[in-house]
This record gives structure tokens, sequence and C-alpha cells, in this order.
């Protein structure tokens, strides 16, 4: 963890406030590493999601989650610098952001509101945010003649905010449908696992437009998983997509 240093090598640590000071941190002066032991249950976790999301030093920490993913994806993808940096500290880039917003997306997209408990993956996240001109051109491929479109994976909305009045989007994670809400409320937001999901189940199945399946599919999934998107998409009897747009 890093911390300020001033010029006697002295360094500021930030406790949560106690009963007696409640309105701020209490604050200890330190002149070297600090280790941190206690039983089971005893709260070291949470101090640490507490020093890496409220503290007044959390813009100066990476915490590394005591839940560890050590699965290998099949398929994995390489960034920029800048965005693999934002990715392992936020778990979100976008390259207009400032730090102060990045801050904001620490606790929903890296931790997704689990800080304690989440499972973390070393490898990449494979679920990068479509750049905007990259979304545009897609969304132009779909014709007047489609008339039901499904966008499967809608993740910021980054494609969804380009497609027509009507349009389905589906996203698994509840957090990014608040995204969705605000880029591209034409749209009917589903959460739902597109994977599992097919025109005759619900929520789709409530929309009776939605009986010859759907026109065009348009997405940019996750890439570990853009080949089963592809083939539910185009599956007999899921969808009947006549063209999937990745």
């Amino acid at each position: 963890m890093q911390t300020e240093i001033n010029s006697l090598q002295t360094r500021s640590f930030y406790l949560p406030s106690t009963t007696s000071s409640p309105q701020s941190p209490t604050t200890i002066q330190v002149h070297s590493s600090i280790v941190i032991v206690g039983a089971n249950g005893s709260g070291k976790t949470r101090l640490g999601a507490w020093i890496d999301l409220e503290s007044p030093q959390k813009a100066l920490v990476h915490r590394v989650g005591a839940q560890k993913s050590l699965a290998i994806p099949e398929i994995s993808s390489t960034s920029t610098m800048d965005a693999a940096e934002n990715f392992l500290l936020y778990g979100y880039y976008q390259h207009d952001l400032a730090l102060e917003q990045m801050q904001h997306y620490k606790i929903q997209y890296k931790w997704q509101s689990k800080p304690s408990t989440l499972l973390l993956a070393d490898f990449t996240p494979d679920c990068w945010e479509t750049p905007l001109l990259v979304a545009q051109k897609m969304a132009a491929l779909i014709t007047k003649s489609d008339h039901r479109v499904m966008e499967p994976a809608v993740g910021t909305g980054q494609i969804a905010q380009y497609l027509l009045s009507g349009s389905f989007c589906c996203e698994i994670k509840p957090n990014r449908l608040q995204h969705l809400k605000l880029k591209a409320s034409h749209c009917h937001a589903i959460q739902a696992d597109f994977l599992c999901l097919g025109r005759d189940t619900p929520p789709l199945s409530e929309f009776s437009q939605l009986k010859q399946g759907f026109d065009v599919v348009i997405t940019n999934p996750a890439f570990s998983l853009a080949i089963k998107f592809i083939e539910q998409g185009l599956k007999p009897g899921v969808f009947y997509s006549l063209k999937f747009i990745k």
C-alpha cells in the first residue's frame, strides 16, 4: 500500500473512526511497514476494504483480494497499458474519464459491490467497452427491414445507444443496466443470461412481436464467450435471427 511520505520518512496511516470520534478517521504516524494480524472473523478483510474504498488514502491503494480465481481462460486479449492499468485498479476503462470518476467505478466494476467476498480473476476480464466509432459502424449495418433487434451483451450501452427505438438489450449484470437506462432509454432492458435465454421463455415470451424471433442480433460479447454467443443467436428454435453482427 502506498502512503504519503514526508522528508522524515514518516507515513500517515488512517484507521476507521472510533465510537468516541465518529466524524473523522484515526491517524497514526509510522516509520515502517505495518502488518495487521487477527483471528478469523476479526475484521481484517473489512478493514482492507475500508482502506481501499473509503479511507482518505483510497486513491493510493491497490488491494489484492483474499479470494482469487485461478482459472486460465482459453482466449485472452491484449490492450493498451493505460487500459490494462485501469482494469487492474478499477475494473473499468474509458479513455476520457478522470481519476475522480474512476474511483467511483471501483466498487461496482472491480468489486461488483462485494468488496469483502468477490472472487477476483488475475487475467483479462475480457469485457472491453466498444469504442464509439466501432459501435456506430456496427449499428449502421442494421437495415430498415430489421424491425426486431437484440443486443445480448449490452455492457455500458455503447452499441445500444445507436440502435432503433424498441430494440431489445440483454445484460446479466444488474449494475450495467443502469448505464443502459441513461444511454439508451429507448430500448427494452432485460436482465438475463443470453446463453440461457430463448424467445419462448420469460421475459421475451411476454412480447408478442417476438414470436418470429429476431431479424438481427448485434453485440460485442466477452471474448471468451464469443463463439457461444454466435451459436446461441443463430440457433434454430431459440432466436431464428437472420443475421449476427459482431
